[in-house]
């Protein structure tokens, strides 16, 4: 903007500016799927969330191999989450919804009279990014002090496939990544082989799929 109120860090980049209002912390939850689903292609529970907001934006915490995707379903947005063991999961839920107001304390606000940024919400903070895929695996991201929250923007899968024992038949073994553990301040994202099928005569038609992931770790520290 070309007037106003902006706020810039050490590097010359704003933080606060009166014409954009960041994703804030609007919710947290904390979710055990429960519903047997022996079906997927992959994990063995799930459980559906349905999200507050105008465009959530979900990060998660998790024990074990763990994956969240966003849906809308007749309009609703929901978050599917999904393990195997039933394991809980923790939900941050960001969204662009302006805050209200706190009443004290220090608040922005727009032309418009709209609070675009207040003290007493909790933002949404990029720590890092990482790409997975058959040629770079994951591995474990740590950062001192903080916990550490992961926002899965797409899943990275391979679908290899060939011949079986049965000449008849193709087996197909499918490569997927996920957060498989996010304790505090480390983060563990894997690819590996979930599952393999014997599949009916001739490949599956997505054999030779591969793509790669992609994840955010942000910072959800007192949150």
């Amino acid at each position: 903007m070309p007037a106003g109120f902006q706020v810039f860090n050490q590097n010359n980049i704003i933080q606060i500016d009166a014409d954009y209002s960041n994703l804030r912390l609007i919710t947290k939850v904390t979710v055990s799927p429960n519903v047997v689903d022996t079906a997927t292609w992959c994990f063995q529970r799930r459980v559906d969330v349905q999200l507050p907001g105008t465009m959530p934006f979900v990060a998660y915490t998790c024990t074990s191999n763990t994956w969240v995707s966003v849906y809308v379903s007749n309009g609703v947005r929901y978050a599917r989450v999904e393990n195997d063991d039933g394991a809980a999961v923790t939900l941050y839920v960001f969204d662009q919804s302006p805050p209200p107001s706190a009443g004290f304390g220090f608040e922005v606000f727009n032309a418009q009279g709209v609070i675009v940024f207040s003290a007493a919400a909790r933002y949404c903070k990029v720590l890092g990014q990482t790409v997975v895929n058959n040629n770079s695996p994951g591995g474990t991201f740590s950062y001192s002090g903080k916990t550490v929250a992961v926002v899965a923007n797409n899943n990275a899968r391979t679908v290899s496939a060939g011949p079986s024992g049965d000449v008849s038949k193709w087996d197909a073994v499918y490569w997927n990544s996920y957060c498989r553990n996010s304790n505090g301040s480390t983060i563990v994202i894997e690819y590996f082989p979930t599952r393999t099928l014997t599949m009916l005569p001739g490949p599956p038609p997505n054999a030779g799929l591969n793509t790669s992931g992609n994840y955010l770790l942000v910072d959800v520290t007192g949150m």
